[in-house]
Formats: C-alpha cells, sequence, structure tokens
C-alpha cells in the first residue's frame, strides 16, 4: 500500500506527498534500506489498508473508520491523529491549515455537559486560529460520502485563505524593501 503511518501518529498519503518517507533506497530513506527499493506487492508482511492505524494510540471504531476515510483521501497535507493542542487532545488536526477533525460519539458527546465542554474547547481552540469541525456518530456511519465533501471543501477553503494571506504577506514585504 501506498500510504504510511509515521511515527507521532501522522497519516500519509502516497508515496512523494507531504507527510511520506521517503522510498526504500530513496535518498533519506531509513538505514539499512540503501540499494533496496520495494515494489507494490512484494511484501507480505504489509498490513493491509484497513488494518493501518497508528501503533502508539488506541483509536475507537468510530475514529477507525474517520482514520480510514482521512488515509483514503490523499490529501496533500501531513494529518495526525490524536494530536495535542495546548491542553486537549483532538481526534485529527491538519496543522498547516490549523484544522481540527473531531469523531462525536453519541455515548461521549450527547450529554449536556460534554455539549458544554465541547463548545468551550471549540472557542478556545478557535480563539487561537484553529477550525474545528465535528462529525456525528451517526454522520461516521451513514453518511461518509457527505464527510469526505465537507473535509475538502473545508480544506480548500483554509487552503484559499492560507496562499491569500502568504500572497498579501510576500506584496507587503516586496513594497517594504
Amino acid at each position: 500500500s501506498s500510504e504510511s503511518v509515521l511515527p507521532g501518529g501522522e497519516v500519509g498519503g502516497p508515496a512523494g506527498t507531504p507527510g511520506v518517507p521517503p522510498a526504500a533506497g530513496a535518498p533519506g530513506a531509513g538505514a539499512g534500506t540503501a540499494g533496496k527499493i520495494m515494489k507494490p506487492g512484494n511484501s507480505k508482511n504489509v498490513p493491509k489498508e484497513e488494518e493501518v492505524q497508528p501503533s502508539h494510540v488506541r483509536l475507537t471504531s468510530l475514529e477507525q473508520k474517520m482514520y480510514k476515510t482521512i488515509v483514503g483521501m490523499r490529501l496533500p497535507f501531513k494529518a495526525f491523529s490524536q494530536y495535542p493542542l495546548g491542553p486537549y487532545r483532538t481526534d485529527f488536526a491538519i496543522p498547516q491549515l490549523r484544522l481540527a477533525i473531531e469523531c462525536d460519539g453519541e455515548y461521549w458527546h450527547k450529554q449536556p455537559e460534554a455539549v458544554a465542554k465541547d463548545r468551550k474547547r471549540d472557542s478556545e481552540l478557535a480563539a487561537n486560529g484553529w477550525t474545528v469541525v465535528r462529525f456525528a456518530e451517526r454522520d461516521i456511519n451513514e453518511r461518509m460520502p457527505d464527510i469526505q465533501y465537507s473535509i475538502s471543501s473545508l480544506i480548500n477553503e483554509l487552503w484559499g485563505k492560507a496562499y491569500k494571506r502568504q500572497k498579501e504577506t510576500n506584496e507587503i514585504g516586496r513594497a517594504s524593501c
């Protein structure tokens, strides 16, 4: 499989995209792999895509579904599972875009005190420049194509805003020279 999970819960896309380690034998590849190129289908020990998850983090079944979706989307940005944000840990994050993705299981997030706690957390993260998107368990189980579309749309929107800010910053820098 061309997807990979990197240390720290990083979710990688196809080889050559950000977040994916170099292929075996490529410059920067791990020690002991020089000269050896792994081609698809040559290894019997590579886990199937549905079995891949961060080894040091236990994901709930709901988070596993989201994880598989995010990996399958082959995003052009690094995505992390169980990403630490100050006193919090978000289910998934794309730090380059300051996007946090939360999976809200009915049991844990339906209680009034949990809803209030989530709102407070989301407000604090938003005050620090993060966009938080939450998906309910029912939607994750029944409407994954809609969730993929929502994530893609949000990524495009945030990417566009980041590009515009960068362009404005570059223009200001050139004007002051």
